[in-house]
């Protein structure tokens, strides 16, 4: 199919025989051969051009790629049937490349690179095998084939000239260095293979012609074999070949590039895998080459063989017809756009057209015939809505007759039909404060580049745009400008094919209603259908200081809760709180560690801690409480939920008697909620309601034998809580203060029963006499009486006590 293929038919060939049907040309030296991507590529260096090419097998085309930046490619590699192909460069990089669609390859650094300029690379079933140095020492890295990562293995050995070819197999690699140069290394071991100069040759193509045994081309020699493990190498064919420039193997028989015959030699294979003396099949050198021009390097691929020349082509070896194809009339189109092409084969055969196929015998076969030697055929298809979006392949399959044999070649049409419409959902979409925002459902298409959003403060619809053909430079749908805000249409990239989009409109007018809908964009700026047409408004929402008319500021009850018995009770807490031992830190009271030791023991009680007098019992207490805390205010439960609302306390003070605690204690309760619109709906704005509840309780403990193992409790303190109400969208703020009392009662349960002996080791390294678990249910009313918010409601709490 591409323009740079010559039709080469040698004067005695025919369907059944081996023939050079056809070269391309790229201008400098092909070498380094690889197939790769499961066989459907061909992997090669392009000389000194700082590019490798990649052959296309299905259309035989070649694409070319530079993927060394700022460097040259010196070498390709690819792992036997492996997918990707190994590019090393002269900067010391390694890359690969993947296939990414029809003439597209995708990039990728290796997870590793090597000391010095890459000088060839060579491919087993373990490794990328990655060389650097020259003459004198070359050095074989090992390259994970899944990864690029060096695998830590490594070879080295000796040359006296500059590498010229490499091939590797499971147990050796073996490198040719020209005049009588051939050496490598045991893969096993690590030790040095060294050949030099015996046999002797102008050593150049080499390959692995199983695992122990390597061929090279030889030169005037003929073909030089190595076994690996044995000392020394034999020459075979030196008369038969002539001088032999490179060597391969071809549908089970040899091939043997011969330089003075100007010809190609096919050969049978020894039980080795390497090429045998008796020469079977002779293809002579085709008319339109070059002078001087000889392959240099060959690769099996399949129905064919590619050989790379010294004078920068590639010749295409085949004994099967030879089928090219012109390039489409359409590149593609919508459904329904026909789409013509022409093809020739050089050899008579029945025809098939398959859609969808990159093999002979896969896809939908659209058309079929009978084509005759060298005629043209015209072939008129139509795309089809059931074509897959994108490239797809008509394979042209023709068949011989005679023989069976089996030719092909490959042009790409694509379907590009618009994008699909988009459905909005209008329960999805969410207001704020001068925002509105809603997500766009993911469209399967994989072409797809951006959508656009149309709005407008006057109604619109989608049947007021069917009729108008539009693209991505000139979109159909309102334009609208918001002064000072976004404008209409407004463009948001897919970065994800398949993937939703959220999408926010801001900065917008509150209160004014705005029409939204979407259209989406291929690659090719084909337009998709105007979606349905969704609408709201923008409003600022309330939160629960707006919703219970809170003033703000601190505010005092009427009720006798407050007033003097927030002044007098913390003076009666502080009184008695010095009445207690020392603490050894102020960091015991927030934590409950780090006391002054315990006082001397007066006897032991038999269960390894001390029995201290009355006197010497704990004189204060520290409690850490997480609570369940239900609120009865709507205005914060309409916000923030009826459930989920958390409040941590500590709380710490003296004992007035071992029955009789008092307490000071610090809160926190933070929550997050949707703020509500005069309507009662839902805004998608966040407000955070904040406090930090002080208290001063009082409790009595029912606790009246040593040990006891559960103490009941019940208290009474007063409440106040500092608050702050804020919005994600504003600066706004709202705080104050509110006064207010409660009422708690529960159980302690003693945990020193669980493990009287670290009990008293705690006892004796911190001071803490006893550990409890507390549960109690927590009634407060707090902000009754006043306007505004009330922190009022019931808490079950659970938490740890200790007792010093």
């Amino acid at each position: 199919m591409t323009p740079f293929l010559v039709w080469l038919l040698t004067a005695d060939a025919s369907a059944a025989s081996p023939r050079v049907a056809a070269i391309t040309r790229l201008g400098s030296v092909v070498d380094d051969l690889a197939p790769f991507g499961d066989g459907r590529y061909v992997g090669l260096r392009i000389g000194n051009t700082g590019q490798v090419g990649v052959l296309d097998l299905t259309d035989h085309e070649v694409y070319t790629a530079a993927p060394c930046p700022g460097s040259e490619a010196t070498a390709v590699a690819a792992q036997p049937g492996g997918a990707r192909l190994f590019v090393g460069c002269a900067s010391g990089a390694v890359s690969w490349l993947d296939p990414d669609g029809p003439g597209e390859w995708a990039l990728t650094p290796a997870g590793a690179s090597v000391a010095g300029p890459v000088v060839g690379m060579a491919a087993n079933s373990d490794a990328i095998w990655v060389l650097t140095g020259g003459a004198g020492s070359v050095v074989a890295t090992g390259l994970s084939p899944a990864t690029g990562a060096a695998t830590g293995a490594q070879a080295s050995f000796a040359l006296t000239r500059e590498l010229v070819d490499v091939a590797a197999s499971d147990t050796a690699i073996m490198a040719t260095a020209g005049v009588g140069t051939w050496s490598g290394a045991n893969l096993l071991t690590g030790v040095a293979i060294t050949a030099f100069g015996f046999p002797a040759g102008d050593y150049s193509d080499v390959i692995a012609a199983d695992g122990l045994v390597f061929a090279a081309a030889a030169g005037p020699s003929g073909i030089a074999l190595y076994t690996f493990g044995a000392t020394s190498g034999v020459i075979r064919g030196a008369d038969a070949f002539g001088d032999v420039v490179a060597v391969g193997a071809w549908g089970g028989l040899g091939l043997v590039v011969d330089a003075d015959g100007g010809a190609i030699l096919r050969t049978p294979l020894d039980a080795n895998g390497a090429p045998e003396a008796e020469i079977r099949a002779r293809v002579g050198r085709p008319s339109a080459a070059e002078a001087g021009e000889l392959p240099i390097e060959l690769v099996d691929a399949d129905e064919l063989a590619v050989l790379g020349t010294n004078a920068g082509a590639i010749w295409f070896l085949t004994d099967a017809p030879w089928v090219e194809a012109s390039a489409p009339s359409a590149a593609g189109g919508l459904p329904g756009t026909p789409v013509g092409f022409t093809f020739t084969s050089d050899t008579a055969g029945s025809y098939t057209v398959r859609r969808g196929a990159l093999t002979d015998s896969g896809g939908v076969v659209i058309a079929e015939g009978f084509a005759a030697a060298g005629e043209e055929v015209a072939v008129d298809v139509e795309i089809g809505d059931d074509w897959d979006e994108g490239p797809n392949p008509l394979r042209i399959v023709v068949v011989d007759g005679d023989d069976d044999t089996v030719g092909h070649d490959t042009v790409w049409v694509r379907l590009d039909a618009p994008p699909d419409a988009v459905r909005l959902s209008p329960d999805a979409l969410s207001f704020g404060d001068q925002r509105l925002a809603f997500p766009v459902p993911g469209q399967p298409a994989d072409d797809l580049t951006h959508v656009l959003v149309f709005f407008d403060v006057a109604p619109f619809s989608a049947a007021d745009v069917a009729a108008c053909a539009g693209s991505a430079d000139s979109p159909c749908g309102p334009r609208y400008q918001e002064p000072g805000g976004p404008s209409s249409p407004l463009r948001v990239p897919i970065n994800s094919p398949g993937a939703a989009l959220d999408v926010e409109l801001s900065p917008l007018r509150n209160g004014q209603t705005y029409w939204i809908a979407v259209r989406a964009y291929d690659e090719s700026g084909l337009e998709g259908p105007m979606s349905n047409v969704i609408s709201g408004t923008p409003r600022k929402g309330l939160g629960p200081a707006a919703l219970a008319g809170e003033p703000g500021g601190f505010a005092c009850a009427s009720a006798p809760t407050s007033g003097g018995l927030w002044i007098g009770l913390p003076a009666i807490a502080l009184a008695a709180a010095r009445r207690r031992r020392a603490l050894a830190g102020a960091g015991l009271a927030a934590l409950g560690v780090g006391l002054a030791p315990a006082p001397a023991r007066a006897a032991d009680a038999g269960d390894g801690r001390a029995e201290l007098s009355a006197a010497e019992r704990s004189k204060g207490h520290i409690d850490a409480r997480y609570s369940f805390f239900r609120p009865d205010d709507e205005a914060i439960t309409r916000v923030m939920g009826e459930s989920g609302h958390d409040l941590l306390w500590l709380e710490w003070g003296p004992h007035l008697l071992k029955q009789l605690e008092l307490s000071v204690g610090v809160g926190w309760y933070q929550e997050v909620g949707s703020s509500i619109a005069p309507s009662g709906a839902v805004t998608s704005d966040p407000v955070m309601l904040t406090a930090l509840p002080l208290s001063v309780n009082g409790t009595l403990r029912l606790d009246f034998f040593r040990d006891q193992p559960v103490v009941p409790f019940a208290g009474a303190g007063l409440q106040m809580w500092p608050w702050k109400e804020t919005f994600s969208t504003t600066d706004a703020r709202t705080g104050g203060g509110k006064f207010g009392w409660h009422w708690n009662a529960g159980g302690q349960i003693l945990l020193d029963a669980l493990d009287p002996r670290a009990a008293s080791r705690l006892q004796a390294r911190t001071g803490i006499d006893n550990t409890w678990l507390t549960v109690d249910y927590r009634d407060q009313s707090v902000g009754e009486g006043v306007d505004g918010l009330q922190f009022s409601g019931g808490a079950v709490g659970l938490g740890l006590k200790f007792d010093y």
